[in-house]
């Protein structure tokens, strides 16, 4: 593991080195924060110029290319370290997510890359422990081309493909998408979603959702969360069933808090064959450098099946960094 994030680090400051940023000149050097703001600045416009690169690339009319698109370009790295009571083990995790935007080429055209624990739909649990499969060499990564599009005024619709890379072998898919937005006001909103994804090899997963959002207090920047969602592997035994129960409070631009229930059930053919885990959590995040160097501390109180549902207490703290 060590040797994999000293490899990435060494890489990106490849990366940096030879991709000078004109933002270092800005940089005030007596600040304690200058070398991650010198690489996170180069970073950025590394990755905007080559999103811009790739759409000039495409675009040969010299007038287009004059045209000033906002670039939506953005990409987030976490670290994440836990540990529970009971025995277990410290566990780390490092995630990356990229998307690269090409709106010269087309307005709604993006290009991901993602590991399987930044998958939004997909994304890991505050009570999800951090196992051997979540090493850098045994994640999924997902590297696919979106085009996305709304279809009349409640459906929006998205479809591509990509690979799925797992130790250096490929599987191409096929992704699509679709939102429908049952309700919506000023105070509420009410969705469904579906995802499907086919792979090449046969694999075919499928994420079913049903989500409902609720202004409590607009003076307070109170709301309210609940979601229910199926995920499908035809290549797994059992279906995840997950429901979750939150409340955020959003206490200024750079922090909030939230609380909330998790509960996650095992499916057999979508019937419940036993209960996973039981959580509840409180998470504080706050963004304590400009607007991407962000922490996240998350304590929670566990049930778990494993434990025949002794209490156990688990504590997640995430550092993150976005570079946009």
């Amino acid at each position: 593991m060590l040797k994999n994030i000293l490899l990435i680090i060494l890489s990106l400051s490849y990366i940096y080195a030879t991709e000078k940023s004109n933002y270092s000149n800005n940089i005030n050097y007596e600040n304690e924060y200058y070398l991650w703001e010198q690489y996170r600045n180069d970073f950025t416009k590394w990755l905007i110029g080559t999103s811009k690169k790739i759409d000039d690339y495409f675009i040969d009319d010299e007038e287009i290319k004059d045209i000033n698109v906002t670039n939506k370009t953005y990409a987030k790295l976490t670290t994440s370290f836990a540990k529970e009571t009971g025995g277990s083990a410290f566990e780390y995790a490092l995630n990356f997510r990229l998307r690269l935007n090409l709106p010269k080429i087309q307005e709604h055209l993006r290009i991901v890359f993602e590991d399987e624990d930044e998958d939004e739909e997909r994304k890991t649990l505050e009570g999800e422990k951090f196992g051997q499969d979540r090493d850098l060499e045994n994640k999924d990564y997902h590297l696919r081309i979106e085009y996305f599009n709304y279809i009349k005024n409640r459906i929006k619709f998205s479809g591509g493909g990509g690979i799925r890379i797992r130790n250096f072998l490929t599987y191409p898919y096929i992704n699509l998408k679709a939102k429908y937005k049952i309700h919506k006001d000023d105070n509420s909103e009410s969705q469904l979603y579906d995802r499907i994804r086919w792979y090449v090899d046969g694999k075919l997963e499928n994420v079913f959702q049903y989500s409902y959002k609720q202004t409590i207090s607009k003076g307070d920047k109170l709301y309210g969360e609940f979601n229910s969602k199926i995920n499908y592997d035809n290549k797994k035994e059992m279906e995840d069933f997950i429901t979750t129960l939150s409340i955020l409070k959003i206490i200024n631009q750079k922090e909030n808090i939230s609380t909330g229930i998790n509960i996650i059930n095992k499916l057999n053919s979508y019937k419940i064959e036993y209960l996973d885990y039981t959580q509840y959590y409180i998470s504080y995040k706050k963004t304590f450098y400009k607007d991407w160097l962000y922490y996240q501390v998350t304590p929670s109180i566990l049930w778990r099946t494993e434990n025949d549902f002794d209490k156990s207490y688990r504590i997640v703290f995430t550092l993150g960094v976005i570079f946009k």
